[in-house]
Order: C-alpha cells, then sequence, then structure tokens
C-alpha cells in the first residue's frame, strides 16, 4: 500500500483496518497515511506509556488526523470507549489535530469497493507512467476520453490510469509549517513525482513575471543551454556530419 513510488508494507491486524486503510489512502483531500504510530505520554504517577494509533492521515491542507481502528462489536464495551476517549483527550496538537474512531459501520460500501480498485491501479510501473505523463503534458485545453483513443488503445488506457493515480488537476495545494526557525513546504509523493525528483534532490525556484513560482528539478540554465545547442546543431547538421 502507498503512493506510487512510496510502497511500503504495513502492519494491519484486522480486516477492517486493511479496508479502512485502502480508503483513507484513496481519499484526494489525503496525502499520506502512516500506520502504527506511536504516541507517548506520562500518566499520573510519572510512569511511561505508548500507544499505537492504528493511522495518521495527512491532508492537504496540513490538518493530521489520527485514526483508531476497532470492531463496531467492540466499541460497544464501556471499558473500551473510556480507553479509547482517554488516550484521544491526551493527544497534543503536535501529534494531530483531530482524533477519530472507525469501524466497519463507517466504511462506504461503494467508496470501499472503488479505493480496491484504486490500491490495484496505485501498483508502479515507472515506463509506462513516464509515457503516459509525456503524453498527457502534450494535451492542452479540455479533451474527453474519447479523444485520447486516437492515440491507441494501450496509450489512451495508459493516460486514463495515470490520471486516476495522480489527479489530472493543474494546481496541488500544500501547506507551510514553521520548523524551528524555518518554514517548510511539504511535497507530496504526487508532486515528487512529477517533478521526477527524490529526497536529498535539488530543485530550482523560478520566479516569473507575474510573480509566481515555479518549482523545476533541473537547472531551467542548463535546459535553455541544451535547447540551444540542439538548434545550432540542427541548423549545422551537414556541416557537423562532414566535420565529423
Amino acid at each position: 500500500m502507498g503512493a506510487p513510488g512510496d510502497e511500503r508494507i504495513l502492519d494491519i491486524e484486522s480486516h477492517t483496518e486493511l479496508m479502512v486503510g485502502m480508503v483513507l489512502s484513496a481519499r484526494p483531500e489525503v496525502v499520506a497515511v502512516e500506520n502504527q504510530v506511536p504516541f507517548r505520554w506520562r500518566q499520573a504517577d510519572g510512569r511511561p506509556a505508548t500507544h499505537f494509533l492504528d493511522f495518521r492521515a495527512n491532508l492537504i491542507d496540513g490538518t493530521r488526523i489520527a485514526v483508531m481502528v476497532k470492531s463496531a462489536y467492540r466499541l460497544r464495551s464501556d471499558r473500551v470507549r473510556r480507553e479509547l476517549d482517554d488516550i484521544a483527550a491526551r493527544v497534543t496538537p503536535d501529534f494531530a489535530d483531530h482524533v477519530c474512531v472507525m469501524t466497519e459501520e463507517h466504511l462506504d460500501r461503494i467508496e470501499t469497493h472503488n479505493a480496491t480498485i484504486m490500491h490495484d491501479l496505485r501498483e508502479s510501473e515507472p515506463e509506462t507512467d513516464a509515457a503516459a505523463r509525456r503524453m498527457i503534458s502534450g494535451l492542452h485545453g479540455e479533451i474527453r476520453t474519447r479523444g485520447l483513443s486516437a492515440f491507441g488503445l494501450f496509450a489512451a488506457t495508459s493516460c486514463c490510469i495515470y490520471l486516476c493515480k495522480y489527479g489530472g488537476a493543474a494546481m496541488i495545494e500544500t501547506k507551510i509549517r514553521k520548523v524551528g526557525n524555518s518554514a517548510v513546504m511539504t511535497l507530496t509523493t504526487e508532486m515528487l513525482t512529477i517533478l521526477d525528483a527524490k529526497e536529498g534532490d535539488s530543485l530550482f525556484v523560478v520566479r516569473g513575471d507575474d510573480g509566481s513560482l515555479k518549482v523545476m528539478a533541473h537547472d531551467p540554465s542548463v535546459a535553455e543551454a541544451l535547447v540551444a545547442a540542439e538548434l545550432v546543431m540542427d541548423e549545422n547538421r551537414d556541416m557537423l556530419q562532414a566535420l565529423a
């Protein structure tokens, strides 16, 4: 489970927990899902205590929601409800903004079915994804699915699957957080995929004439130089062949 390029094995204890994880991962407002996240605190007598939250969903607006998964049957127990309420009351804003409990009764049958399909679609296929990304980058304005068939059945299908994986919106919202004395912007897995970048890579920020900022994974001056070199070689192809 995980976003493309971020596949990982989750520690799942029940079918309900698996379905909740899939549903959270498929929701468009969720950019990342953490699994078995340890929350630590000190009890009244000073002894340390730890509870592992089943999931922590990171939303596109920066909100973090801690999720505890239980069966509806267990949640009927007063003791279990008191235990969960006590843990939720201890959660601090630096760990999560909200805490909720999910059971199988909170899972919509259609949403669960669609989440299962999305999970299967998210299997990473770098070559196919790269080809679809190149094709989509050349499209402008609105285009119907039928219009993609002009590229061939396989290409059209690849584009549709790619759009299901990464979405077709040109704008992706993120949030700036304060870390120490710095302001940090989170780059989601989808953003890194679009940039074709990974952790540790250098990014280049270019300011546009309208005051906007464009994030690029490659030095734009180098790219411009390469384009200029290609034009020169194109214009002098015969002479360069003769010299070779």
